[in-house]
């Protein structure tokens, strides 16, 4: 069987399967160990929302490791696995930002990307600049208007798939963007 890449796939991938996962070599701040660590998108900044200018690629948390939870986990900004998707792959010493992703094998932890962050006042912006926007639909899926993520392999959940770059909310059945989270959505 020949092993799929997940950023080709239309469906979630599925747990406990393995994967070619883009992936890039990286180490945080204050760790030693370089680590191959699991990326989602492409490398892109981040001002218009998130005042965040650095070229940066977001972790795939559908394929970490224990390697992977060790070195997060002795970092003081981590508590929980959510904070992961707020924590780029970036540094200000690289100014082209990290190098490009390399294919990796790696096992699917599980197949849904829970984004946390739909109550911070960036998402909720991303969300009601989008809402009642229609996504393209391309190869894999609809496509992201924000950041032009294919999100073919990312599991809707109760019908809506949240971009797990940014948390921009896409009804899974239309392809339109669905503005951000009612408050008693969000608690």
């Amino acid at each position: 069987m020949i092993m799929q890449r997940v950023d080709r796939l239309k469906e979630p991938p599925v747990k406990g399967r393995f994967y070619l996962v883009p992936a890039i070599l990286w180490s945080w701040h204050g760790c030693r160990r370089h680590l191959w660590w699991p990326v989602i998108g492409n490398k892109h900044r981040d001002p218009e929302f998130f005042n965040f200018n650095d070229l940066h690629y977001h972790v795939d948390p559908r394929f970490l490791n224990r390697k992977h939870l060790a070195q997060l986990f002795h970092r003081r900004d981590v508590g929980k696995l959510g904070d992961v998707l707020s924590m780029p792959l970036n540094s200000v010493f690289l100014p082209d930002g990290p190098g490009k992703p390399q294919l990796r094998r790696m096992r699917c932890a599980g197949a849904e990307i829970l984004y946390p962050f739909a109550d911070r006042v960036p998402v909720i912006g991303l969300n009601k600049h989008h809402a009642g926007q229609q996504c393209a639909r391309g190869k894999r899926g609809w496509v992201c208007p924000h950041k032009h993520v294919a999100l073919g392999n990312v599991a809707p959940i109760d019908g809506v798939i949240t971009c797990p770059l940014h948390g921009l909310r896409i009804d899974a059945e239309t392809g339109k963007c669905l503005g951000p989270l009612k408050q008693k959505e969000a608690a």
